[in-house]
């Protein structure tokens, strides 16, 4: 870790990455005072009254493993200076008592403008060297869909479908297939990788001959087959939010929940990342409980799997709270033991 050479450009870009630390966005002109370096400087008072920060706290109280929720890629695309305007902000959560590390991407390669293996590496780089020259202990931590692995390519002599699949999948997202992934992991840039499989449709895979069940096991012995799990800790992850009321019922529920929860858990998952609490997304609001934090089948599934043992965590943001910072959380806290907390870096 070359820490000099990023200390001295720290200092010139601190005041930047501080304008703007508490909702991600611009504040206006810094106050003028000395730079100082972000290595050493006091998380706790720089960022005093960062509804971010209150949130991590609130968390951390309640015993929840939590880590600071950001993704770089955009700014590494944007450029040196807002890239560490965000490695400034990230390093100063990943500090913060009961933060683990620094989620640094989201579904990394795959429709996030980095097109190619080669691009991906140098990000992840950038991203590791950076980060652990402001906070040297935090882990970092990947979001990464696999198209290829979910299309079981191994198993192309016995379903023809499946080679097909992998070959298109390979075209179309190269930064994000198997082969990809196990030179990442081999770079020691990452130290937790949550993994989605890449599962097709249900009715697909039974044009197959198979079910989707078969499927996602199927995905985790190859995972393993290729030691991802001797690289990184190795997490499943899967969207379940919804808009409005839950549309299913208690078998739809269960069901999504053993495929996508349950399953890769059983088969070796250390935890599941169940996006997400509640969030504005493609203009509604999606969430896992119905609103007003009224009970609903998925809900119900997933504290069933909590008292299966199944450990999951979830994601939230302080700007969409359901109710409040302490009601919200302590219902989180009923079904998981880990949250990523929005890093507030847009």
């Amino acid at each position: 870790m070359k820490k000099p050479r990023l200390r001295a450009l720290a200092g010139a870009l601190l005041l930047t990455a501080l304008a703007g630390c508490s909702t991600g966005q611009a504040a206006g002109p810094p106050p003028r005072r000395p730079p100082q370096d972000p290595a050493t400087m006091s998380t706790p008072a720089a960022i005093q009254g960062d509804p971010y920060v209150a949130a991590i706290k609130q968390f951390h109280q309640l015993g929840l493993k939590v880590w600071a929720d950001s993704d770089l890629v955009g700014r590494w695309l944007d450029g040196r200076a807002a890239f560490h305007q965000a490695l400034v902000r990230d390093a100063q959560l990943a500090r913060l008592p009961g933060v683990v590390g620094v989620k640094v991407a989201d579904e990394l390669g795959y429709n996030d403008g980095l097109d190619t293996p080669q691009q991906v590496q140098r990000f992840l780089d950038a991203t590791a060297k950076g980060l652990h020259a402001l906070a040297p202990h935090t882990q970092v931590l990947v979001d990464m869909v696999v198209p290829d692995l979910g299309c079981l390519p191994w198993l192309a002599s016995q379903l023809p479908q499946a080679g097909q699949c992998a070959e298109q999948e390979r075209s179309s997202y190269p930064a994000a297939t198997m082969a990809a992934v196990d030179g990442y992991l081999a770079s020691g840039d990452i130290d937790q990788l949550d993994l989605s499989t890449g599962l097709r449709d249900p009715d697909e895979y039974s044009s197959w001959g198979i079910d989707v069940d078969q499927a996602q096991r199927e995905a985790w012995a190859e995972v393993h087959r290729r030691g991802w799990q001797n690289e990184v800790t190795l997490q499943a992850r899967h969207a379940m939010a919804h808009p409005g009321d839950f549309p299913g019922d208690a078998a739809t529920a269960w069901a999504d929940v053993n495929t996508y929860v349950r399953i890769p858990f059983q088969e070796g998952a250390a935890d599941v990342q169940v996006w997400a609490w509640r969030q504005e997304y493609d203009g509604q609001t999606v969430r896992l409980m119905n609103p007003g934090l009224r009970s609903n089948p998925l809900w119900q599934a997933l504290l069933a799997a909590r008292r299966m043992g199944v450990t999951m965590s979830t994601t939230f943001t302080p700007s969409a709270m359901e109710v409040s910072l302490p009601t919200d959380a302590r219902t989180i806290a009923t079904v998981f033991k880990g949250v990523y907390v929005a890093a507030g870096t847009g």
